[in-house]
């Protein structure tokens, strides 16, 4: 199986996934691939870390209650993996910078995507959260540019 039907494949099975079992197993696998492979997962990343963070979702309680430990973890090895994603704590929010140039925010609390910010033609590089969440700045190497954008909770 070619790495990309992998890593599609794995993104169903975890959104789709009818038990906890299911969607913890998807999860851990996935943690492992970006873990071992974080090269190969790269342009998969925008797609990844929307799985995962559906896998949150508020509205499905007892399965969010059951990945409560694998998803942190995931996501503290995406972060420290991945430049072009963000974490902040406080506001519980995420930003993924895409290979696309399009930039990402989810709200983990609502296990939801709350805004997407354009103004890149290259991928994103880096990114980063304001202290106080309310910028996100993002560089792409190959623009050589910085932007800096609102990261308002509006969608």
């Amino acid at each position: 199986m070619g790495k990309s039907l992998f890593v599609t494949a794995e993104c169903f099975d975890l959104m789709h996934a009818k038990t906890p079992g299911e969607r913890l197993g998807s999860l851990k696998l996935l943690g492992m691939f970006i873990a071992k492979r974080p090269l190969l997962a790269y342009p998969h990343i925008a797609k990844l870390m929307d799985a995962m963070v559906k896998s949150l979702d508020p509205n499905q309680a007892s399965m969010r209650e059951a990945l409560q430990q694998t998803v942190p973890i995931n996501f503290a090895e995406i972060v420290r993996t991945f430049p072009n994603i963000s974490f902040h704590g406080p506001s519980q929010r995420m930003a993924v910078g895409t290979p696309e140039g399009v930039g990402i925010i989810y709200d983990l609390r609502t296990a939801t995507r709350v805004q997407v910010l354009e103004g890149h033609s290259r991928p994103i590089t880096a990114l980063s959260f304001s202290p106080d969440s309310k910028l996100l700045a993002s560089f792409s190497l190959e623009e050589n540019s910085i932007n800096r954008r609102s990261a308002s909770s509006a969608p």
